[in-house]
């Protein structure tokens, strides 16, 4: 991941939906800021996905994705 200044930065992804991606870091983020979720896809790219921090629960952040909801799906597995 990286934030809207250029600093990258890990997280363990812990939920994906249409409302967006629930995350836990230990880099702090603050409520509202803009952040690069990178998202590698099936055909081995990556694409740069804008998220907004939409709420804070010590080291358990949400993300909105304020667009391209399709790349967020992408790390949702397949069903057979």
């Amino acid at each position: 991941m990286r934030t809207s200044n250029g600093r990258d930065f890990t997280a363990t992804c812990l939920d994906v939906n249409f409302n967006g991606v629930g995350i836990e870091t230990d880099f702090t983020l603050s409520v509202g800021q803009r952040l690069e979720l990178f998202v590698r896809k099936n055909d081995g790219s990556t694409v740069a996905v804008p998220m907004l921090v939409i709420f804070r629960m010590d080291k358990h952040y949400g993300l909105s994705a304020l667009d391209a909801y399709e790349d967020i799906l992408e790390l949702i597995p397949l069903q057979a």
